[in-house]
């Protein structure tokens, strides 16, 4: 048996050797002569400069000669701790653990093992035999909180030790406000059960750099946006946190709601019930989504007067508006009709045309301008009430011609041609629907109608 063991450590000594490609620079060629031949090796490395490498490998090689191991040990020492570890090096290390093998056979064996990195854990099958070995992991050992509590004790104030896919559990634990910050900016999905209150809790911390900063807040759901209003009801008049509102209404994208009327009553409706809850300093917006249903509702002839005045009632500076109403408003407070949405709805920008059709529309059978002047100039009032009463062939010609105060006014009035399409006219049509237009006109005694096949 010994013999065994010996023949397979000598076997081990020259696949370990003649695995080591070595290299001598050639001005060494003389030293390697010399070293061989010599009958006293240790004279003959006398040429070689001590502490070079040349110097350390010759002086192990002549030692582990001279069976002075303990030596080559001290020697490796110093040369790995000048130089470095180099293929010398190993190669001085692999005949040390192999000379030295009857000296301390249990330290060669371990050598070799880590050094060829040998593996013994196979175990032999035994037909029949019953495993005394365990079915199942032990559950304390990959618990959760075993898991986390490895994790902060190997990555200290960090999430560090956590995966993307680890984050869902921490949302339920109890974060210092730095960790709460790092969880909230890692999140890539909003299907955690108490995300709102972990958003509002960020949100009130005085670090917090405010919605729209993390990426999880664009991905909230609109029921955690709801929820995160009732737990922090200032964040409607936040206007990051309100455009992520306004495109958690937008409709599905399959829905051609610009043409269908009834799809685009209801985005009308969510909107506005939305708007009816922002402070004044979304006044703008507010313009923005009403302004779009009056003009939804001239298209419908279903013009609603309450929700026109609702309109009016919202300051702006312009040329039609009473400066006696503005006068004392916030500028945050005032319409900017300029403004865009991401609602897929365009910015109002002129107005008046709207203003004008509405009030025509009413002046009609009203005998007053006092419901709307408190928003709206009187003299544009009365101006547009006189025209009105005068297109619209009221007999009390004399009353109107006293209120515009300008024959010249008057004339034009009176010869104007006008040739407009109502606003109940439709835009689009299917492939096989009938086509029928209607059209407004004035001093037209002939109108001429061309159509063509595309």
């Amino acid at each position: 048996m010994r013999r065994n063991q010996l023949i397979s450590v000598h076997s081990l000594l020259v696949l370990i050797t003649c695995s080591t490609a070595i290299t001598v620079p050639g001005q060494e060629v003389g030293v390697v002569e010399s070293f061989a031949l010599a009958q006293d090796r240790a004279k003959a490395i006398e040429q070689l400069v001590p502490g070079t490498e040349a110097y350390y490998y010759y002086r192990c090689l002549e030692r582990q000669h001279a069976g002075s191991f303990d030596e080559v040990n001290a020697l490796l020492a110093t040369w790995i701790e000048r130089h470095g570890r180099s293929q010398r090096v190993w190669e001085i290390e692999n005949r040390q653990a192999l000379l030295t093998y009857e000296k301390d056979r249990a330290a060669t064996f371990k050598f070799l093992r880590d050094r060829l990195k040998l593996r013994f854990d196979h175990q032999q099958v035994v037909r029949g035999s019953k495993p005394d070995l365990p079915t199942q992991l032990d559950q304390t050992a990959i618990s959760v909180t075993t898991l986390t509590a490895r994790a902060f004790r190997d990555h200290p104030k960090s999430l560090g030790g956590f995966r993307t896919s680890g984050l869902d559990a921490l949302a339920s634990t109890s974060l210092n406000d730095r960790l709460l910050t790092a969880l909230l900016s890692r999140l890539q999905r909003p299907d955690i059960q108490n995300l709102p209150a972990l958003v509002v809790r960020e949100l009130e911390n005085k670090n917090s750099r405010g919605f729209g900063a993390l990426g999880i807040h664009n991905k909230l759901l609109l029921a955690q946006l709801e929820e995160c209003a009732r737990l922090r009801p200032s964040l409607l008049a936040d206007t990051k946190f309100v455009t992520t509102w306004l495109t958690r209404l937008a409709p599905n994208p399959d829905v051609p709601w610009r043409r269908d009327a009834k799809a685009r009553e209801s985005y009308l409706d969510r909107l506005a019930s939305f708007c009816d809850r922002l402070p004044s300093v979304h006044n703008s917006l507010k313009a923005h989504v009403l302004h779009h249903r009056l003009l939804y509702d001239l298209e419908v002839s279903r013009l609603d007067k309450k929700r026109f005045l609702s309109y009016l009632r919202l300051p702006r500076r312009t040329r039609y508006a009473n400066p006696l109403y503005v006068r004392d408003r916030r500028v945050i407070e005032l319409v900017d009709s300029s403004r865009k949405y991401p609602t897929g709805l365009d910015a109002i920008q002129n107005d008046e045309p709207l203003i004008r059709s509405y009030l025509g529309h009413y002046f009609v059978d009203e005998d007053t301008i006092e419901p709307y002047s408190e928003f709206v100039d009187r003299k544009y009032l009365t101006r547009i009430f006189a025209e009105t009463k005068i297109v619209s062939g009221d007999p009390d010609t004399e009353r109107w011609y006293s209120m515009l105060d300008d024959p010249a006014y008057y004339d034009r009035i009176r010869e104007r041609v006008e040739i407009t399409f109502p606003p109940s006219q439709p835009r689009f049509y299917g492939a096989n629907d009938p086509v029928t237009v209607n059209v407004d006109i004035k001093n037209v005694d002939k109108l001429i109608v061309k159509t063509y096949q595309i």
